[in-house]
């Protein structure tokens, strides 16, 4: 009896999974920009963040920080833990410039 006999396992060609891309390169991208122009509309208006997560689809904690970045930016000043006032993308410019003053 020869216990080194070795008959090697037929290897089965694997099968690639079928990956579709999405059609937009950025889909957060894509949904911040459109959060961006629909507030833009209607400045000086009072929103909350759970409303607009839940209208827009973002998850709490990146809508966080995305709310964030422009308020440091100057387009909206927050009022609460979860709300803010949208001041409009035409505020950059001067809250840009009262910084460097």
């Amino acid at each position: 009896m020869n216990y080194f006999y070795y008959q090697p396992v037929q290897m089965v060609p694997m099968i690639q999974p079928q990956y579709t891309a999405p059609t937009t390169t950025d889909n957060f991208r894509t949904s911040i920009i459109y959060f961006v122009e629909t507030l833009d509309r209607e400045p000086k208006q009072n929103y909350t963040i759970t409303q607009l997560c839940t209208r827009f689809g973002f998850q709490r904690r990146r809508f966080y920080d995305v709310v964030n970045v422009l308020e440091s930016a100057g387009c909206c000043q927050k009022t609460n833990v979860d709300c803010f006032v949208w001041l409009g993308l035409n505020n950059v410019k001067n809250h840009l410039q009262s910084l460097s003053n």
